[in-house]
């Protein structure tokens, strides 16, 4: 039991990698969110100035929700009392739910990144393939549960988010796709969800194995 223990406190102590250190979904919530549909917040936790990141969303069934009012990047907060919906459009940010809460996002292409390593920009109701970045001389610096992005997803959805993030002084990216070193993004009735870490879920094992030897 000493020597699970040890173990433990080792993998607490180590991370998996620096600079983008996790990337999850989480379900938003609201009165604005259009019939039919889910709404999913992709947040991340970063050290180091955030820099590029780039997302596929690949649906093999379904759509995702493109507001009217919106467009690619956080939308206009004077407009949410008269057209609810459009706070959840599907966007990329960095770091707010609406443009004035929102740190400037640039918006540069596709992910070349990710595989397909295609540069060619595709937000609309098939899916997404998008680059952006904080916009010129933002530094953001290190955050825990930072919006990155809002994907509205129709409740019969099925696919695959892929995400790549990177942040200064780091030459190991986080890439949540097919060969990276993070899991990738799973759609399933519209809800997104990021299997986790290998050392997450090593953990909640020991923490198991521990409570069943008390429980002896």
């Amino acid at each position: 039991m000493r020597n699970i223990l040890s173990l433990a406190v080792l993998l607490v102590a180590a991370p998996a990698f620096a600079g983008v250190t996790n990337v999850q979904a989480v379900l938003a919530e609201g009165a604005g969110i259009p019939a039919g549909f889910v709404s999913n917040d992709i947040l991340i936790d970063f050290e180091g100035n955030l820099r590029g990141q780039q997302m596929i969303v690949a649906l093999s069934q379904g759509t995702m929700y493109q507001d009217a009012f919106g467009s690619n990047t956080a939308p206009t907060a004077a407009l949410i009392p008269a057209f609810p919906a459009v706070a959840f459009d599907s966007f990329v940010t960095v770091g707010g739910a609406t443009a004035s809460s929102s740190q400037a996002t640039l918006v540069v292409g596709g992910a070349p990144n990710l595989p397909g390593d295609s540069t060619d920009l595709l937000f609309d109701t098939t899916g997404a393939n998008i680059a952006w970045a904080p916009g010129t001389g933002v530094n953001v610096p290190n955050g825990t549960g930072y919006l990155t992005a809002r994907l509205t997803l129709s409740d019969d959805a099925v696919g695959e988010v892929w995400y790549f993030g990177s942040t200064s002084g780091t030459d190991d990216p986080l890439v949540a796709a097919p060969g990276g070193n993070f899991p990738v993004g799973l759609i399933q009735g519209g809800a997104v969800t990021f299997i986790p870490e290998p050392a997450t879920a090593m953990l909640a094992g020991l923490a198991l194995v521990g409570f069943v030897a008390r429980r002896r």
